[in-house]
């Protein structure tokens, strides 16, 4: 697998693992699962099969497998922690796995937001145009190198093409200054 994709899986995986050293502690103890554990480790195994098979249907299935474990509605061991917010009880291990989850696609799940609320093709160019400006403010103070470096990597088609269009026009510049 590649380094991506490793990243990806590790939050999936770790929660297996997890699951797997339940599973073997009920089995060799008085230890019991009782409904949440069942459906929460179902869940992850078909968590498992859509990395393989649907990755886009893999992300949103995590995500509402991880907040079903947050809010305490499933669960993926024989240990619960959990604390009360206000009078919900929110499992910690879940929590945290929820928390990388939203760091790793935050902008995927803001693209989601906003073309929900977006209604016309007017607003839709609006918000593309945002996104552009945001881009040209945020990458133009990069030195080359570290555009080529973040041309490697995956990002929104916005981010790509304003990255491009510095290169480009830096050696235009360049170009020009040459001649």
């Amino acid at each position: 697998m590649k380094a991506k994709k490793i990243k990806e899986f590790s939050p999936l995986a770790i929660l297996s693992i997890i699951g797997l050293v339940s599973v073997l502690q009920v089995l060799l103890t008085d230890y019991t699962f009782n409904y949440r554990q069942y459906i929460g480790l179902s869940l992850l195994m078909v968590c498992g099969i859509l990395f393989f098979t649907d990755r886009r249907l893999y992300r949103y299935f995590f995500g509402i497998t991880l907040i079903l474990g947050t809010l305490n509605l499933i669960a993926f061991s024989t240990y619960i922690f959990a604390f009360y917010f206000i009078f919900f009880p929110i499992q910690i291990l879940p929590f945290i796995f929820l928390v990388v989850y939203l760091i790793k696609y935050r902008g995927r799940i803001s693209d989601l937001y906003f073309r929900s609320i977006q209604k016309s093709e007017e607003e839709e160019k609006e918000y593309s145009d945002r996104k552009l400006k945001r881009f040209k403010e945020k990458f133009s103070e990069l030195s080359d190198p570290e555009i080529e470096d973040k041309l490697n990597q995956e990002l929104v088609p916005e981010a790509k093409q304003v990255l491009v269009e510095l290169i480009e026009n830096r050696n235009q510049k360049t170009h020009h200054n040459n001649i």
